[in-house]
């Protein structure tokens, strides 16, 4: 009898404890796993592939390459995971334009994008008509009219910068 008495115990106490633990997976699931996938289909006029050389080269939407800039850049926004500091202004963007291995997503029209910042667990929606991608692991996105930032935020991405840079490498 007390061997039944302590098999149903633990049986109990096991099954709690696998109800609780996938409870507990299942609500923080969205916030570590979730990753949505950018889309910057039909947004894009043009990619700036930008060298710290200072060669910059304009790679053409429909070509093969473009296709695959276009899926390397969706994939490395994919990742942003926490907020930068970023202050800069316009001469400031200029200088590290010109400095640093980077894209320049330059938009057909101001668009909203919709993502997830995973460190933060937050869900956020930014309006740019200008956005960056550094060979260095951040985003930041711009609007941008007439030499004067309008609006701007800064992400960082934790996973797919060697990916991405592989891909810019390509254009060189």
């Amino acid at each position: 009898m007390q061997r039944k008495t302590l098999l149903l115990t633990v049986s109990v106490v096991v099954s709690v404890a696998v109800v609780s633990l996938s409870l507990f997976v299942f609500s923080i699931y969205p916030f570590y796993i979730y990753r949505p996938h950018f889309s910057l289909e039909n947004k894009v006029e043009s990619f700036v592939v930008h060298y710290e050389k200072g060669t910059n080269v304009t790679v053409n939407l429909q070509s093969t390459e473009g296709k695959e800039l276009l899926s390397g850049c969706e994939a490395y926004m994919s990742n942003i995971f926490g907020t930068l500091l970023w202050m800069e202004n316009y001469e400031g963007l200029t200088r590290i334009r010109n400095s640093t291995e980077h894209v320049e997503i330059i938009l057909k029209e101001v668009s909203n994008f919709k993502f997830y910042v995973r460190a933060s667990a937050v869900e956020t929606t930014l309006s740019a008509n200008r956005i960056f991608l550094f060979s260095s692991g951040s985003v930041l996105f711009t609007e941008i009219e007439n030499e004067e930032i309008l609006w701007f935020g800064g992400y960082g991405v934790d996973n797919g910068v060697a990916e991405f840079r592989n891909v810019v490498a390509t254009f060189s």
